[in-house]
């Protein structure tokens, strides 16, 4: 019944704002983010012949990766040209990590205590009813594009900086942005879906919060899941997580 009701309201508040909705991104307030000066698709790109190279020419100057803002890091960190990579791996979980590894913006990042409020704000004025026009790749991009930063977002490391009071934000903000997917559909697909579900369980896990503990503790699927992102065709897993984190709510 709460979910029916929480999606019901999203239903009501999308149809009551169409006509003037406004598709923004989050805008850091330090014009300080880094401009990778080689990316995939450039000519200096196809040079590389190792993967190492190509690592090795995204790095941020230490100089500059010291002295820039958070709001520019996180920015940043986003827009990481090989962030994307963390899906050629057996898991999506060990894939972000090891980005997370491989980039120095990362290691910075982790250093700052407000990358995880800024994010937050970044999360929240992001918008899924926003999808751009054009082809299937610009389109996939911008779906994608949940994914990539919700997974650095649900980080353990981001949640943990976290007041109680903001975590239930982003509890909220992710079951808000599970129910919009749910009611779009395609483009928006079941990957994005596990997504913002991996958020709702690390929430629920950093405020040690009781019903889902035991969920985890008698569900061997529910233990897979909040570890390595992984279903196993197992879609009553995402339900469970969406009915504990509206009563949580």
């Amino acid at each position: 019944m709460r979910r029916l009701i929480i999606l019901l309201f999203i239903l009501s508040a999308s149809c009551s704002t169409e006509d003037d909705a406004i598709c923004s991104t989050f805008t850091p307030k330090a014009s300080d983010q880094y401009v990778f000066p080689v990316r995939p698709g450039m000519p200096e790109w196809a040079e590389f012949t190792s993967g190492q190279e190509m690592t090795d020419a995204l790095q941020v100057p230490e100089g500059v990766l010291k002295s820039m803002s958070s709001y520019g890091l996180v920015e940043t960190c986003f827009d990481y040209p090989l962030l994307a990579n963390m899906m050629a791996f057996d898991t999506i979980q060990y894939g972000v990590e090891r980005q997370m590894e491989n980039f120095n913006g990362f290691h910075e990042l982790v250093t700052r205590p407000d990358a995880g409020r800024i994010m937050l704000a970044r999360f929240k004025q992001t918008n899924v009813e926003c999808i751009p026009e054009g082809d299937e790749i610009i389109v996939g991009k911008y779906t994608l594009t949940f994914a990539y930063t919700g997974m650095v977002q649900a980080q353990a490391i981001f949640i943990e900086q976290l007041t109680s009071s903001e975590r239930r934000e982003l509890l909220d903000e992710a079951v808000i942005k599970y129910n919009q997917m749910v009611l779009i559909g395609d483009p928006y697909s079941i990957f994005n879906l596990k997504i913002e579900a991996v958020l709702m369980a690390r929430v629920m896990i950093t405020e040690e919060y009781e019903p889902f503990l035991k969920e985890i503790a008698k569900n061997t699927n529910m233990e897979i899941f909040v570890e390595h992102v992984e279903l196993n065709n197992e879609l009553e897993t995402l339900n469970t997580i969406l009915d504990l984190s509206l009563i949580h709510i």
